[in-house]
């Protein structure tokens, strides 16, 4: 079961609960909305019983972007 967010992914694998960042342009950055979509997503594997560890990943090649 794949459920899509403006800004994050989520998806359980049998055990295995991926949270996806969805900002390949911005590199994955997190910004305030994007912090808001991941606290839901975390919630939400919180939340499933059948989950037993969460996994989180970023689109595209790079997994987030820090500058100097």
């Amino acid at each position: 079961m794949l459920r899509e967010r403006t800004l994050v992914k989520t998806e359980r694998r049998g055990p295995v609960f991926l949270i996806c960042i969805n900002r390949p342009e911005r590199r994955n950055a997190v910004s305030i909305e994007t912090g808001i979509e991941l606290k839901k997503a975390i919630h939400s594997f919180q939340d499933d019983e059948n989950a037993r560890v969460a996994v989180l990943y970023g689109t595209g090649q790079i997994w987030s972007y820090l500058p100097k």
